[in-house]
């Protein structure tokens, strides 16, 4: 074998490439080709050292990387690398791994440049002109006959030109021949083999209604909706790409799937909407809306619920104004009114003047829910029908001077007489100019109104009730201040006539005065009536 190698011969005193055709021991002439075809081993020989190994790589267009075995000087030549190496060299005890790409090319020398084939070998040449190197044969590749398996080879199997190896047929193939292959000189393989394809599809081996194709070597199954694998036998688990719609629930059947719609739903994959109003859902007169999937029921007054079936209780909301009171039934409610209003929802005045409620002359004034009597003078009560008290009566008078014996306290006795002479009515002297009349009530009162009895003609003719005028009325807390204003009498008066003085402001106080301008202040009886406070 013609190789160029960095090499020392003997009879050189220097290192030069040059053709070397001295013994190759240990070198390439102890190279055995392989044993295997697995893509994994391809070349093994023995007796060589790591640089042998590697060279013998790099001149090979099939090597990937090697195995070198220290110990015995045993070179492995590998088509692929290695898948579980961390890196492309790795240096172990007893043993060197390495990737054709961790070498420098210049290794291989002239073949560095090579243009071999697959299955070619370079070698190198004698100098020339052209070429340093040439692509020898070196084996017959890899057998392509259809159906061969060549997992089948033997021990004694290798690669090489006139080498020989055992196949067989792969599954699927029938065999006829020895299986013998022969790699003849001219690099092609002599086949004693013939793998004839079966038909698989005879056997009907797709199922589930699955239709059969037959390949080389094989047979593929294409299966019916709702199955897969490789004879169709495994029930494809159709809900797991949801084919059910609007939330409803997917169960997985042989070769197919069946659907449970919730409701408002039908249809294989519940994509059908149900009108509900067709069955009239909707109760005390609601209306019914449909709806994809679902309905809405309108409720008629005073119901609710989805189906207008609850009631609602209105008087929770207090419909029932100004002090109803509220009773609730079905679908409605009713207002039992407070006095002074009616109405659905007792927001209407009564005017409960119309029916004239105040007596004895009291005047009506109406307002909302209720009525006011202003009552005439001497009554009081709501309806002006109950008697005002006199609350000056027998209580301590005074008067600001005396007519003989005409004392202050007459005005109070309770005597309803207006002959001065005979029923002793209270004067005041000539020359009093200006003359008061007050009385102590012995407790504060809001003053109502006061009424004046003026005397009568005396018996010889002569008339003097006129001097009752210009008469002004007032209340105080204390006798030394009885100035708050209760009302006015401009007068005249005349004989034997009720005077009723109102106190539109109702002042408040324990004492009541009298008061004119003019001589002579006389009184027959002084009614004072008011509310305590």
């Amino acid at each position: 074998m013609l190789l160029f190698q960095i090499f020392r011969c003997p009879w050189l005193l220097i290192t030069v490439l040059v053709p070397c055709y001295g013994s190759l021991k240990p070198g390439f002439s102890q190279l055995q080709r392989g044993h295997r075809l697995d893509r994994k081993l391809i070349q093994s020989f023995t007796e060589v050292s790591f640089l042998d190994c590697v060279t013998e790589c790099m001149v090979t267009p099939r090597c990937k990387s090697v195995n070198y075995f220290k110990g015995a000087n045993y070179c492995e030549i590998n088509y692929e690398n290695k898948t579980t190496a961390e890196t492309n060299y790795m240096d172990s005890a007893g043993w060197v791994y390495s990737e054709r790409g961790h070498w420098p090319k210049e290794l291989a020398g002239a073949c560095s440049n090579s243009t071999c084939e697959i299955n070619q070998t370079c070698k190198h040449k004698r100098y020339s002109e052209e070429n340093f190197f040439e692509c020898v044969l070196s084996d017959c590749g890899i057998p392509d006959q259809k159906g061969i398996n060549l997992n089948t080879t033997r021990r004694e199997d290798a690669i090489g030109i006139r080498r020989r190896i055992h196949a067989s047929c792969s599954d699927g193939y029938s065999q006829s021949g020895s299986g013998q292959l022969n790699c003849q000189s001219n690099g092609e393989w002599k086949y004693n083999i013939v793998c004839t394809d079966i038909d698989e599809c005879l056997s009907n081996p797709c199922q589930n209604g699955g239709t059969c194709s037959n390949n080389n070597g094989s047979f593929t199954c294409m299966c019916a909706h709702g199955w897969r694998g490789t004879l169709c036998n495994q029930d494809v688990d159709k809900c797991q790409s949801d084919p059910c719609l609007n939330g409803a629930t997917c169960i997985n059947t042989p070769g197919s799937f069946n659907c449970t719609c919730d409701a408002g739903w039908t249809g294989i994959i519940c994509d059908e909407d149900i009108n509900e109003c067709l069955d009239n859902p909707c109760q005390n007169g609601g209306t019914c809306s449909n709806s994809d999937g679902s309905f809405t029921c309108t409720c008629a007054g005073g119901f609710t619920g989805a189906l207008c079936n609850e009631d609602i209780n209105e008087c929770l909301d207090n419909p029932c104004q100004n002090g109803g009171t509220c009773s609730n039934s079905d679908g409605s409610f009713t207002c039992t009114c407070a006095g002074g209003f009616t109405g659905a929802l007792c927001n209407e005045d009564i005017n409960e003047c119309l029916d004239n409620p105040c007596q004895n002359g009291g005047i009506c004034s109406n307002s909302d829910g209720s009525f006011t009597c202003r009552c005439a003078g001497g009554f009081i009560g709501a309806l002006c029908n109950e008697v005002l008290p006199n609350i000056a009566l027998g209580k301590p008078a005074a008067q600001s001077s005396t007519f003989l014996d005409y004392k202050a306290a007459y005005a109070v006795d309770g005597n309803r007489g207006t002959d001065i002479v005979v029923d002793m009515c209270t004067i005041t002297r000539g020359g009093d100019t200006n003359p008061w009349w007050r009385v102590d009530l012995q407790a504060v009162y809001n003053i109502t109104f006061v009424r004046i009895l003026n005397r009568r003609i005396y018996q010889n003719g002569k008339d003097t009730s006129h001097w009752l005028r210009d008469v002004t009325v007032t209340v105080g807390l204390t006798e030394s201040d009885v100035n708050t204003l209760c009302g006015y009498f401009d007068g005249p008066g005349t004989a034997s006539q009720l005077v009723v003085i109102d106190c539109p402001t109702l002042p408040q106080g324990r004492f009541v005065k009298i008061s004119k301008t003019t001589e002579h202040l006389i009184l027959c009886e002084v009614d004072v009536f008011g509310v305590p406070v």
